[in-house]
């Protein structure tokens, strides 16, 4: 059976000002603290959850189906603007590069 190092890691300032660490052989670092977590054992906790999570990507959707919805009404205005001057930007177009 091992003994256990009785020194933990040594800290050396270098002069360039950094720090450098030198440890024992065998020496293990100590685990850190678990992080508390929410525990969602509680059934009606996880339902209030589940529906906060449904509302917001419904609101989601929401937001994005309008924003496709104006986007299709832009693209639409344009194409309308494109069709309804096409013959005024041709007979321009022939007057400034003739053939």
């Amino acid at each position: 059976m091992e003994k256990p190092s009785l020194f933990g890691p040594v800290f050396v300032q270098n002069p360039d000002g950094s720090v450098a660490q030198g440890i024992p052989p065998g020496f293990q670092e100590p685990e850190p603290p678990g992080t508390p977590r929410v525990s969602l054992g509680n059934e009606g906790m996880f339902r209030a959850l589940h529906a906060d999570i449904i509302r917001v990507l419904a609101k989601h959707e929401f937001l994005f189906l309008m924003l496709m919805v104006a986007h299709l009404m832009v693209q639409a205005a344009f194409e309308r603007i494109e069709l309804r001057y096409h013959d005024d930007a041709v007979a321009e177009l022939t007057l400034l590069y003739p053939e």
